[in-house]
């Protein structure tokens, strides 16, 4: 039997999918956020304990491990070596202003002290010369202050080295030489835009250590757990590139080789699985245009696709940096179950952007002591403790309600007496919570739509993550969407896409130059190039040939333009730039000059995938034993006798009216009144407004 596991390692629950051929099995377990490695092997740990015969295993996961790294200031101390007299670029950066009307604006402190950014004598013109020849003195008198201030990782940025990488490779070579974990920019990002390669590299050397180190650890703990459990009979799988892959922000995988050489690829891998799984569903369930609401513990991350093809963006940032490296195109909001609520220095309700976490975790849990987002609806009474998690973990109802009470009474004193006595406030409270948080989620939502030139209501809303369902009809009823999407098992849904997902690898060359002056086969030579270094590392990754898919694009634009859009290469690309220039600015110039600036090619190796498994169709009323209980329910502060159903006993084609809760192993939905939900041959829960 071989054995898939999917992980998901999130704030506050790490997610599991387990797949031996022919079922789809789960497990949740609480993060830990201190080790991750840990709570990952112990959890695949339990998971290979489910099966008696076991003939192989394969782990594929997205982890927060290099993002949390970068956004707590905890990554590798690094040193920059850069060209001489563009020692300051990170200091520099640009001038864009994203808080135009703030009167104390700030921006996050540089990514390497000065003294720690080293100015190498050498220079490359843009077309690739070499007018100076790089000097390695410079670098070798460096090292003794390396030394000095216990330097874990180097990045390496010369101008012009996407031209020509040559003196790049020559310190790089010297420094690894000396046991220094070296990023060189021409291989983390070889385009143009000198600050962003230059932010990019550093990033990437950043987390290099924390990641290897994690993924090491992890690939170490689970080697010395097979062999004890096993004996040798997975040695040689334990080595093999196909048996530990992680999730790649950009929706593809990766082998732990891969990952190592650029560890910033992971950034954001974890809601990519998300979205990618939301990709696959879709097409199974004949929806074209979808925008996606992943809501965990710590955040909620919002993206969008139309007929399957997913968002890309190569203009991200984390943690006020940016970096270039093609992404899934997400826009995330620090609105989570675990969002603690406060009171500001106004006197105005806030919610988020700290987070409980999975430790202490919300009050419901029994040991966190800050109102949570979490615990707003198990006062309203939406969440059923006796099924969540098998029921292993149980909510404190009267601890929260009594925490609830002393916040009003401490925080709110007015909002009591207007409410009409504390029972009231408290229930207020909840719904303003509720309230704050939709708010939030809508407006990513619109920021990923409309600022794209798409309307809302055209699109179906998928909703998942532990948290998701909760709040589909409420975000519906805000945006105009008719239809909401929660597919089965949404707490695990983003554990689900990393076992949909294929290897893909994506690369990038700038050559700034007119269109119409490349000849003959120039630009045939230039794809060519890349391709070769896709088929070497397509290799690497055990792909067979068969497998491998190659998609070529060119970023365009008008000449004296600032910023691209990226095509698909093709005999029409003129035609269509105009097009596409129309069609996302509002006009097009068929007499300017159009220049090519980035060529990229996309690189995928086909793995194979489970399928959606399909169910037979009942009858429209569900089977008694779907039903769990009768409780109030309170919507908008107005309470309603609400059934309670398990979602595992409910059949295709069953149909439930609203109000109605859906509880089940990792997740909670909720039927608002004046909805409706029916279940498709595939388990999905598709909700729309009665009438």
């Amino acid at each position: 039997m071989v054995v898939r596991i999917g992980v998901d390692i999130g704030g506050t629950f790490t997610d599991f999918v387990i797949f031996d051929g022919r079922t789809l099995h789960r497990l949740k377990r609480r993060s830990t956020t201190e080790r991750p490695e840990e709570g990952l092997v112990e959890g695949i740990k339990t998971a290979l304990g489910m099966f008696d015969q076991l003939s192989s295993f394969e782990i594929v996961h997205g982890t927060t491990v290099g993002t949390n790294a970068i956004l707590e200031g905890k990554g590798a101390k690094t040193a920059l070596f850069t060209t001489k007299g563009f020692e300051d670029i990170l200091e520099i950066g640009r001038q864009n202003r994203p808080s135009l009307y703030k009167l104390g604006p700030s921006k996050p402190p540089s990514l390497v002290p000065r003294f720690l950014r080293f100015g190498v004598p050498e220079r490359i013109t843009k077309e690739g010369k070499i007018l100076q020849r790089v000097d390695l003195s410079v670098v070798n008198s460096a090292l003794e202050k390396l030394k000095e201030h216990e330097i874990e990782s180097i990045a390496v940025c010369f101008l012009f080295s996407f031209t020509n990488p040559v003196h790049e490779k020559e310190v790089g070579f010297f420094l690894r030489r000396k046991g220094y974990a070296v990023s060189l920019s021409h291989e983390i990002l070889s385009e143009y835009r000198e600050y962003e390669r230059t932010t990019t590299t550093v990033l990437n050397a950043k987390i290099g250590p924390v990641v290897s180190k994690y993924i090491e650890g992890a690939i170490k703990l689970l080697d010395s757990w097979a062999a004890a459990q096993y004996g040798d009979r997975f040695v040689h799988q334990l080595h093999k590139n196909s048996f530990f892959r992680v999730m790649q922000s950009n929706g593809g995988v990766l082998s732990a080789k891969g990952i190592r050489k650029n560890p910033l690829l992971t950034v954001l891998s974890g809601p990519a699985g998300g979205v990618c799984a939301a990709a696959s569903l879709a097409k199974y369930c004949g929806l074209e245009k979808v925008v996606t609401v992943d809501m965990g513990g710590t955040s909620t991350d919002v993206s969008y696709f139309i007929e399957g093809q997913i968002e890309k963006t190569t203009e991200a940032e984390i943690g006020g940096y940016p970096f270039g490296t093609p992404i899934v195109a997400i826009k995330s909001i620090a609105a989570g179950g675990g969002s603690i609520v406060r009171v500001d220095a106004g006197g105005a309700l806030r919610v988020g952007p700290q987070s409980a976490g999975a430790d202490p975790g919300p009050i419901c849990y029994g040991r966190g002591d800050n109102i949570t987002v979490t615990d707003a609806h198990l006062i309203l009474g939406r969440l059923l403790d006796t099924v969540f998690m098998d029921g292993q973990l149980r909510l404190d109802r009267e601890r929260t309600w009594r925490l609830f009470e002393k916040f009003c009474s401490e925080q709110l004193p007015d909002f009591i007496e207007k409410e009409g006595g504390i029972q009231k406030a408290v229930i207020g409270l909840a719904q303003g919570i509720l309230d704050i948080t939709n708010l939030q989620m809508a407006k990513a939502i619109e920021f990923m739509t409309v600022s794209k030139g798409q309307d809302p209501r055209e699109f179906t809303l998928m909703v998942f993550g532990g948290a998701g369902g909760l709040h589909g009809c409420d975000l519906a009823d805000t945006l105009g969407i008719s239809l909401v999407v929660v597919p089965r098992d949404p707490g695990l849904f983003c554990s689900l896409g990393v076992l949909l997902s294929d290897v893909v690898k994506d690369y990038s060359l700038s050559c700034i130059r007119p269109l119409d002056s490349f000849e003959g086969t120039e630009i045939d030579w230039i794809f060519s190039k890349l391709e070769r270094e896709a088929q070497k590392d397509l290799e690497e990754e055990g792909i067979a040939q068969v497998r491998r898919f190659f998609s070529r694009f060119i970023d365009l634009r008008y000449k004296g333009q600032s910023f691209e859009i990226s095509l698909p290469y093709g005999s029409e690309m003129t035609r269509e730039f105009h097009r596409k220039h129309e069609e996302r600015y509002g006009y097009c110039d068929w007499s300017r000059t159009i220049e090519t600036v980035t060529f990229r090619l996309r690189a995928i190796g086909v793995l194979d995938k489970i399928s959606f498994p399909r169910m037979p169709l009942s009858g429209s009323i569900p089977s008694p034993e779907a039903k769990l209980d009768t409780r109030m329910v309170f919507f908008q502060k107005k309470e309603w006798l609400t059934p309670f159903y398990l979602r595992e006993k409910l059949k295709g084609g069953n149909k439930l009216k609203g109000p109605a809760v859906i509880v089940e192993y990792s997740a909670t939905t909720v039927i608002n009144p004046s909805y409706e939900a029916s279940v498709d041959s595939f388990g999905n829960l598709f909700i729309s407004k009665i009438g």
